[in-house]
């Protein structure tokens, strides 16, 4: 009967802190009915008494009761819910070894402390039992706190289900939560570092890494990088995305991107011989253009020059044939302490050339940087 009573004021004590409407009747009252059920059910003992009884107490008093009053109520308090835990002679430091033998052989039953520097927690032992304290399982995720628990390397908790509208695009078994790519990129990267995502799919990394405060770069061949990715990406920056991890990461749009689209391959490979030549749908811009870019110059025609990479270095393309006169017509423009450097497809098998050029033919010297056999794959 005392162990009934003291779980009927122990519930009426949590839910009064958790202002949960109890049901009230008289303590006395109580009593009196816990005495009539144990004679009227004529149990053989008083423990399977208490398994019939405790759910009645249950109902009784939480019959207004919420599931999410009680984890409010314990995420509030966590500090003060406690379990034990075994202490493992092996496993635990000497002075918590040391520490849970003192206390089983304390006869008052006191809470043992281990004072321990930062960033390690206090350690309390009762009865040879560290006491492990539910705060430690809970954070506060977005605006809430929830229970969390250590992660592993098999992640069951994030759910797959209702994420066909994230980013207002749809691509079936294709498609990842947001909320798993945010967990990714969290623990590998901080604020402004870079993010790639060279197969970027319905543009879920992208996304992620925009409202995290990432850099990125998406990279994507088909044709959902248009109809999937550039459309997200623009919803994104405009705030309208409010789906996936907006609400946690707080976003309300800003920020913006470049959309690139890849040319075609510089080079080309004859069908019926292993020789490359030009691409025929380039233009001589766009070839002068793509060579800047290789040799890391400026496209800035200018006079005899297509670019520049510092003040005194500066590279001329052609298609004509090269020569020792062609060369020094080219360095009328040069300055003393200025240097040239020439793309051709033809030239003078024996040149002289000025110390402060130097010549390229192509597509010899492009072959020997870069391998264009993948790319007509």
């Amino acid at each position: 009967k005392r162990a009934l009573i003291q779980y009927y004021q122990c519930f009426q004590r949590i839910l009064s802190q958790i202002n949960v409407v109890q049901y009230v009747f008289d303590l006395v009252t109580f009593c009196s009915r816990i005495n009539y059920l144990y004679g009227k059910l004529k149990l053989d003992s008083f423990e399977k008494y208490i398994s019939f009884v405790y759910p009645y107490i249950l109902e009784k008093t939480t019959y207004l009761y919420s599931e999410k009053d009680f984890d409010n109520y314990v995420f509030e308090n966590a500090a003060s819910v406690v379990r034990e835990t075994e202490i493992s002679d092996t496993g635990a430091g000497r002075d918590i070894v040391e520490l849970k033998y003192k206390s089983l052989e304390d006869p008052d039953n006191k809470v043992f402390k281990l004072l321990r520097d930062a960033p390690l927690d206090d350690v309390y032992i009762l009865n040879g039992k560290q006491l492990s304290f539910y705060s430690k399982n809970i954070k506060r995720i977005g605006d809430q706190l929830t229970a969390t628990k250590l992660l592993t390397n098999i992640w069951t908790d994030i759910s797959w289900e209702g994420i066909a509208k994230e980013g207002g695009v749809n691509f079936k078994k294709g498609k990842k939560p947001e909320q798993l790519i945010r967990r990714i990129i969290d623990l590998a990267t901080k604020k402004d570092d870079w993010v790639l995502d060279s197969f970027l799919g319905s543009g879920t990394t992208t996304a992620v890494s925009h409202k995290m405060g990432r850099r990125w770069i998406g990279i994507e061949m088909a044709d959902h990088c248009y109809s999937h990715c550039l459309k997200r990406m623009v919803n994104i920056v405009e705030g309208s995305d409010q789906n996936g991890v907006s609400k946690i990461e707080n976003w309300q749009g800003g920020g913006g991107f470049k959309f690139y689209e890849l040319a075609d391959a510089l080079l080309t490979r004859n069908e019926k011989l292993p020789v490359y030549s030009i691409n025929p749908s380039y233009t001589f811009d766009m070839l002068a253009e793509a060579l800047c870019k290789i040799e890391g110059f400026s496209y800035q025609p200018k006079g005899k020059y297509q670019g520049q990479s510092s003040e005194n270095r500066f590279i001329h393309i052609t298609m004509e044939f090269v020569n020792n006169k062609y060369i020094y017509s080219l360095m009328t423009e040069l300055a003393e302490n200025q240097s040239l450097l020439i793309y051709c497809t033809r030239m003078q098998s024996a040149i002289t050339l000025p110390e402060k050029v130097e010549i390229k033919n192509i597509p010899r010297d492009l072959l020997k940087k870069y391998d264009f056999e993948s790319e007509v794959r």
